[in-house]
């Protein structure tokens, strides 16, 4: 299980698990809507069908996690990782 996660359907946004958060109730918590995983390019272009969300076309995960670790030093991890971010192509 993963706190937290860039999508691949979204690479612009971070995912947050909600059970990995403190004072939740986990078995209250029920799922708006189903994906299926196995078919993804289907489902993903069925959601932006539907919701008009296409991620930005320049969108990409590992330009994500380095804004977040660019706007937040006091994860103590921006340093450690800057060398690998750096040697990440523009795009996976």
């Amino acid at each position: 299980m993963h706190a937290f996660y860039i999508p691949r359907s979204q690479p612009h946004r971070v995912t947050v698990n909600a059970r990995c958060l403190d004072d939740i109730d986990a078995a209250s918590l029920k799922p708006t809507r189903f994906f299926d995983g196995r078919h993804w390019e289907d489902a993903q272009s069925r959601r932006i069908a539907e919701t008009g969300q296409a991620p930005p076309p320049d969108a990409h995960g590992a330009k994500t996690l380095q804004a977040i670790l660019a706007r937040e030093p006091s994860f103590g991890l921006g340093a450690a990782l800057q060398p690998a971010l750096d040697q990440l192509p523009d795009r996976l």
